[in-house]
């Protein structure tokens, strides 16, 4: 489990980063007031693979890239603000 941004995510991959990107749709989500149901009809997906990319598993650049245009962001705004994310926790576990 992991907290960025306030929100809880867990990842099945252990990765800081992944967790960081899924926090960042998350939020971009939750500012856009936009479900995961609608997210995944944006992205014309099912929302089974909508919950597996949400989830961390299937993350891919086409799945980020879908969801950025689908969420009105650009996806190297996302893999920004993943990284400065990731960034500031290293720096908080290091005090």
């Amino acid at each position: 489990m992991c907290t960025v941004r306030g929100v809880a995510v867990r990842t099945n991959t252990g990765s800081d980063y992944v967790a960081a990107v899924q926090a960042e749709i998350l939020a971009y989500m939750g500012r856009r007031r936009m479900s995961q149901i609608e997210l995944a009809r944006r992205c014309d997906v099912g929302q089974n693979a909508m919950s597996r990319w949400l989830n961390g598993d299937r993350l891919d650049l086409q799945a980020l890239t879908l969801m950025a245009e689908a969420l009105d962001v650009p996806v190297s705004r996302i893999l920004a603000d993943a990284e400065q994310n990731v960034a500031d926790l290293v720096n908080a576990s290091s005090r």
